[in-house]
């Protein structure tokens, strides 16, 4: 492992990078001001880049963190340009169809901490994973992209679904809710289950109950404009082997 420190502004890339004017850029991005860190990692030979980013995906989400861009082989780009241009470390460099990016933000009371994860294989290979951490001063406001939401699914990984409760009823996040709402319709073949925690009470029967009732509600929501029925509902109360908030909801693809 080798660790350095970033300089104290950031340029945060929230979609693959294009080359404008001869220069690698990001069209969507933000600029931060903070400290952070950075690790290089050279994993094992025969590392399953998928599964090491899945590891990395999981622990975020349990400390909270919020998935802001990721994309997985050429749907990246170029890896040339992610090594070159964007993090300027030619270890990086590698094959493009074995690449893999994301980005996340954990949200504090003064600023946002922002993780870059960038794992790759190279021709040798050599695979390498990239760690930066960045704690900002700024706020990040950033919903995760369809083609973001589609790659973590199809990874196999969860996406926590934020939710709130209104006039009694427990609702998805405005933005979020649209985001689902548009992966039904942009991919007819696609299924989904939400599960339900529920640890809101001592009694196992009352949290299986509750969880399965708010999924229930939370997936009509979903669908009340297609009445698809594609999203299966999975109510586990307090059976979570970790918790995280009284009621976590978790979107899965399944088959």
């Amino acid at each position: 492992m080798e660790q350095s420190p970033l300089d104290d502004v950031y340029r945060l890339a929230l979609t693959t990078l294009r080359n404008v004017n001869g220069q690698w850029r990001a069209p969507d991005e933000q600029t931060l001001t903070g400290n952070g860190m950075r690790a290089v990692y050279e994993l094992p030979r025969n590392t399953d880049l998928q599964l090491a980013m899945q590891s990395y995906h999981q622990q975020l989400q349990l400390a909270g963190a919020t998935p802001l861009f990721a994309c997985s082989g050429h749907r990246c780009g170029s890896s040339s340009s992610w090594a070159n241009e964007y993090f300027s470390d030619r270890r990086l460099y590698g094959l493009d169809q074995f690449q893999r990016f994301a980005s996340y933000q954990i949200k504090g009371e003064q600023g946002d901490t922002v993780v870059v994860l960038y794992a790759v294989t190279r021709g040798n290979q050599r695979s390498y994973l990239l760690f930066d951490q960045f704690n900002a001063v700024n706020r990040v406001n950033q919903t995760p992209s369809i083609d973001t939401l589609k790659t973590l699914l199809d990874e196999g990984q969860r996406f926590e679904l934020p939710i709130l409760l209104s006039e009694g009823q427990w609702r998805v996040q405005e933005d979020y809710l649209a985001l689902v709402q548009r992966l039904l319709k942009t991919e007819p073949t696609t299924k989904l289950a939400l599960v339900v925690t529920d640890y809101r009470n001592t009694g196992l029967d009352n949290n299986l109950a509750n969880s399965k009732a708010i999924g229930i509600a939370l997936a009509q929501q979903i669908e009340a404009q297609s009445k698809a029925g594609r999203i299966r509902v999975e109510g586990i109360g307090s059976l979570a082997p970790i918790r995280r908030q009284q009621i976590d909801v978790w979107l899965l693809s399944y088959r």
